[in-house]
């Protein structure tokens, strides 16, 4: 059959393009039982082909025997209105979108927030590095924050067992020295960092250790916080102390000894002397420091000594002599001993000098010579017979009158018995 033009068609025939069929169906129900109906709208498109968005009210009209005679309808241009609305719906749709993409992309960040976290954890776990994380305070007054993460280094390290007792136990009650604590304080106080920091701190069953501490702010679940770094270091403050002892045992030893002691660089310059050898020289240690010896004494004496340097240098040995050195009265004997000072590498960086002033030994020695050549010219100019024996009677010594009265040569008769 022909088609029917749309003015031959009833209203349930005639379909709105653009408009919902649902509405279309509650709009066609309302009319068909005469009810009034408001905000209806659809689209339509103008002779001149631009489409326009019409919202059409309806009142239903009854004459006073109450029957329905129709509608009294209205219309207004609603297009700006729901060209708004569909930008709105548009820009609401992206932003769905945009919250949904950005919502997983959180998702992810925090997935992988959380596996860095773990993996964090797990780092400081097996670390051999004693680290905790502690609140990071405003008011450092009173107390020094409290432990939110420790590993397990730093529970060896105080000596405890308990990890959830070590979180709860006071950081204060580790503390040897409170002026030390007080330091620290200070230092976080003012929003800087330990760098470094040497203290001493406590265990759990009283012994003492030292340790350094480094200290960075960092945040944790959105709390500010410190992550702290302690390094043991009771052996090397250990390692220390006995250098201090030994170094004052040394320095007892050199300010006491009677000798004379000097170190001189490679270029012959003193780097060093005791006290013995600034009483000696009549000098202080300021007026020979960076001198060479050339600057103090005589040339024949220095000429001596630089041969004695480079002989040390040469050989890597020590080297023994004795020389006599000028002083302001009269002239002192000094045996000295020469030896190299090196470094790790076996490389002489230095020479050592020790020197015992032997001055009143030679001379007693030059007495003691002297003597023995009198009381033996004593003996052997003598007229009379003398002659010494040992115990077992055999002869040590006779002299000229002796051996000519024995008419035996003076080795015939010594070391005899008859």
């Amino acid at each position: 059959c022909p088609k029917r033009p749309s003015w031959a068609k009833t209203r349930e025939e005639v379909e709105i393009p653009g408009v919902d069929s649902v509405e279309w169906g509650k709009l066609l129900a309302d009319m068909a039982a005469h009810r009034s109906f408001r905000n209806f709208q659809h689209p339509r498109k103008r002779p001149d082909g631009r489409v326009v968005h019409l919202s059409i009210n309806g009142k239903a009209i009854f004459d006073e025997a109450g029957k329905f005679r129709g509608y009294r309808g209205s219309d207004s241009d609603v297009t700006e209105y729901e060209r708004t609305r569909e930008s709105l719906a548009t820009a609401h749709d992206e932003l769905e979108m945009r919250v949904a993409q950005r919502t997983e992309e959180l998702r992810r960040s925090n997935d992988r927030l959380r596996g860095e976290e773990a993996k964090l954890r797990e780092i400081l776990e097996n670390s051999p590095v004693g680290v905790a994380i502690t609140t990071r305070k405003k008011d450092y007054s009173r107390a020094a924050g409290e432990r939110l993460l420790v590993n397990s280094a730093l529970i060896r390290m105080f000596g405890e067992i308990d990890r959830e007792g070590f979180l709860k136990t006071p950081i204060e009650d580790s503390w040897v020295d409170l002026d030390q604590l007080a330091a620290v304080r200070e230092v976080l106080k003012g929003g800087g960092d330990l760098v470094d920091f040497e203290a001493q701190r406590r265990r759990k069953d009283g012994t003492t250790w030292w340790v350094s501490m480094n200290t960075r702010p960092i945040k944790l679940d959105d709390q500010d916080c410190t992550m702290v770094w302690h390094f043991d270091i009771t052996e090397r403050k250990e390692a220390e102390g006995e250098l201090r002892k030994n170094e004052a045992l040394i320095r007892a030893l050199i300010d006491h000894l009677p000798v004379l002691i000097s170190i001189k660089d490679l270029d012959g310059r003193y780097t060093f002397v005791s006290p013995a050898f600034t009483r000696f020289m009549d000098m202080t240690a300021e007026q020979v420091i960076g001198k060479k010896f050339s600057d103090l004494h005589s040339p024949e004496a220095s000429a001596i000594l630089k041969t004695a340097d480079q002989a040390v240098l040469k050989s890597g040995a020590a080297l023994q002599s004795e020389e006599t050195f000028p002083v302001v009265l009269g002239s002192s004997t000094l045996l000295l001993t020469k030896f190299p000072i090196q470094d790790g590498d076996g490389n002489t960086i230095s020479i050592g000098t020790i020197g015992i002033d032997i001055t009143e030994q030679m001379r007693a020695e030059e007495a003691l010579r002297m003597n023995e050549a009198y009381l033996s010219a004593l003996i052997e100019t003598n007229p009379s017979s003398i002659f010494l024996k040992d115990l077992d009677g055999r002869y040590l010594l006779i002299n000229s009158a002796f051996e000519k009265s024995m008419s035996l040569d003076r080795n015939e008769i010594i070391g005899r018995t008859t």
